[in-house]
């Protein structure tokens, strides 16, 4: 069997010699110290990346529980929300506040 030349061979293309894809060098280092991988694109090793998106999930965290820091319109304690919906601070006002709506709500349909 004789060998298969290249130019016989029209759906084969050349490839380009260049630097391999997603190659962003060697001899880069990490805050910490680790080498970094040729293919690693960012400045950090995987630990200290981590590390850092654990610190910013917990900065999260801290912004939105400071949000949900209210105070109850019926007795004007502070309290912290369990969720974004809650306007009271106890089952207690939240009747009261109840009471109060019906009570002025009654007193509309009885003015002429």
């Amino acid at each position: 069997m004789s060998p298969v030349l290249h130019s016989e061979l029209p759906h084969l293309v050349e490839m380009d010699t260049g630097p391999a894809p997603h190659d962003y060098g060697t001899g880069r280092r990490c805050s910490c110290g680790t080498k970094l991988s040729r293919y690693n694109p960012g400045p950090l090793c995987w630990r200290c990346e981590r590390a850092q998106l654990t610190a910013d999930a917990k900065a999260q965290v801290r912004a939105v529980e400071a949000k949900r820091e209210h105070v109850c319109p019926v007795c004007a304690r502070k309290f912290t929300a369990s969720h974004g919906q809650v306007r009271y601070c106890s089952d207690h006002c939240r009747r009261i506040a109840r009471w109060k709506r019906e009570q002025e709500s009654r007193r509309k349909r009885r003015t002429p």
